[in-house]
């Protein structure tokens, strides 16, 4: 603490001379780093170069830097940037409510399928149920094979729709 001369005794911390010192060179520093200078030249090769120092012997242009804008919102967003916002916020909404929509009709297809199952499940358990009853109570000779047939075909489509 050497270098803190003016530094009272019973706090520890600068007086107000050192104080102002202190804060009056932070400012200074402050200041001069907002006001830097740019420069940019062109070297043999004909590239451009940009910098804060100018070259040795090497014709410059000074570039005036604007400061940034300021902040138009209390959350540090550029007008551009707000309406920028405010279509992606946008989009993302109306992406969302598609979405929902989607959603929704995926699942009224689903319902519609699953009532067109149950539909088919119970029309072949109804004509399964009338076959058995003809087989029980009697059929023609040459019927058998082909009510066995559609019997067996009857109790896959029951597998495929019931199950």
């Amino acid at each position: 603490m050497a270098g803190w001369s003016n530094i009272s005794a019973s706090t520890g911390f600068p007086s107000n001379k050192g104080l102002r010192t202190v804060l009056g060179i932070g400012l200074w520093l402050l200041v001069t780093a907002t006001q830097a200078q740019v420069y940019k030249w062109t070297d043999a090769a004909g590239q451009v170069h940009y910098g804060d120092r100018p070259p040795a012997q090497t014709p410059t242009e000074q570039i005036e830097v604007a400061p940034p804008p300021a902040d138009s919102t209390a959350t540090g967003l550029r007008p551009g940037e707000r309406k920028l916002l405010q279509e992606v916020t946008t989009e993302e909404r109306r992406l969302r409510r598609e979405r929902q929509a989607q959603a929704r009709e995926e699942a009224r297809y689903r319902q519609a399928e699953a009532a067109r199952r149950r539909t088919r499940c119970e029309d072949y358990r109804r004509r399964l149920r009338r076959l058995d009853d003809k087989l029980v109570s009697g059929y023609r000779a040459g019927e058998s094979d082909s009510l066995h047939e559609l019997r067996d075909d009857y109790q896959t489509k029951i597998k495929q729709y019931c199950d």
